[in-house]
């Protein structure tokens, strides 16, 4: 099971307990109760006292002395606590701290590709070691996932941010609330959908066969004869190992950048239709696409939901040529929405067994 429905089992069921995950390099604890997570540590990231020490937040005769004193006592006391009981960190410090420490402990596990996981049911643990709210399911996984750089370091509003970053930082968490309350793997999609066409100026969304992406939804595209909703239903573009569709699938990860001009490129944007020659009324020929219809910068992202890519989202730049606007807050949102695709179907097979049924992959 991927790391992300392990969790989102064990929020489901409300479990209550620790999951001890391990991987080559190392290992991790997460500690739950009722399904909302209360402590993480990852052999793979530096301990909480030093993390606390590279911050400034105390000094490293702060940290000898704490850790001195955990080792002669006996119950192993964590230093989060021994630093709040001598009075080093105020106990709002360490919990603000704390929870910044569980969000890049899950993010660091979201990235791990194999391992193994083993989860203590209702193991005990000392209070005092936890971050007292917990973290639920959706405000994790707002953190988590959300674009760990420049572009936003924390979560109140930045007054040097341009208008334009509010407006997308507004649009993120908006959605992202709806997202997580989707009830079904279609609304996740269409929520996926819609972000897409708020960012991107023209785009199509595929559902990824076998063998081929059908065909789901698009904006922006314009045919003089022909309704683009229904004649995206209708395409069928097969998956060919040197297209850019295929790579993306594969790598499963997103791709901003210039379009090749290979055959399979030509016909895919001969069915969308280019900006001039679609509007026209014009017919292209196999394999041929105007210079004017051909886009300069496209995006391509997977929604992956931990198992299998179950979507794909295609944009490009026609018919102005202008390049494609941040899409660091789409890619941040497409994440989040494979945790909530398979989160949904998750939901949707424990029901189905609930009542009998056989579930439906």
């Amino acid at each position: 099971m991927p790391f992300g429905e392990i969790f989102q089992t064990i929020s489901l069921c409300k479990q209550t307990g620790v999951l001890t995950l391990t991987e080559s390099k190392g290992s991790a604890k997460l500690v739950f109760s009722q399904g909302n997570l209360f402590y993480a540590s990852c052999d793979n990231m530096s301990p909480f006292g030093h993390t606390l020490m590279k911050k400034g937040i105390i000094t490293s005769e702060e940290l000898e002395n704490a850790l001195t004193i955990q080792r002669g006592d006996e119950k192993n006391i964590p230093i989060a606590d021994i630093l709040e009981k001598t009075g080093i960190v105020a106990k709002e410090v360490l919990q603000a701290e704390l929870k910044k420490h569980l969000v890049a402990v899950v993010r660091t596990l979201l990235s791990w590709e194999a391992g193994a996981f083993h989860f203590d049911f209702g193991l005990r643990v000392e209070k005092p070691i936890l971050l007292e709210q917990g973290l639920n399911l959706p405000a994790l996984l707002i953190e988590a996932t959300r674009p760990a750089d420049a572009w936003r370091q924390d979560l109140q509003t930045d007054i040097t941010e341009s208008p334009a970053e509010r407006e997308e930082w507004a649009l993120f968490t908006s959605m992202v609330t709806e997202l997580l309350g989707a009830m079904s793997t279609n609304e996740v999609l269409l929520l996926f959908f819609r972000y897409a066409s708020e960012v991107l100026n023209r785009c199509v969304v595929f559902l990824v066969k076998k063998k081929e992406l059908v065909g789901m939804g698009q904006s922006g595209l314009q045919f003089r004869n022909e309704d683009p909703d229904e004649r995206i239903k209708k395409i069928r573009i097969p998956l060919l190992d040197q297209s850019i569709f295929r790579q993306v699938i594969d790598r499963m990860g997103s791709y901003k950048g210039p379009l090749s001009d290979g055959l399979g490129h030509k016909q895919f944007i001969n069915q969308i239709g280019g900006g001039g020659a679609a509007l026209a009324g014009q017919v292209a020929l196999a394999g041929q696409v105007a210079p004017a219809d051909w886009p300069t910068e496209v995006f391509v992202a997977p929604l992956f939901d931990g198992k299998n890519t179950v979507a794909l989202l295609y944009g490009d730049n026609i018919p102005h040529q202008t390049p494609l606007s941040d899409t660091r807050g789409l890619e941040a949102f497409i994440k989040v929405a494979g945790v909530a695709y398979a989160k949904a179907a998750l939901e949707r097979k424990l029901a189905e067994r609930k009542g009998g049924g056989i579930p439906i992959e």
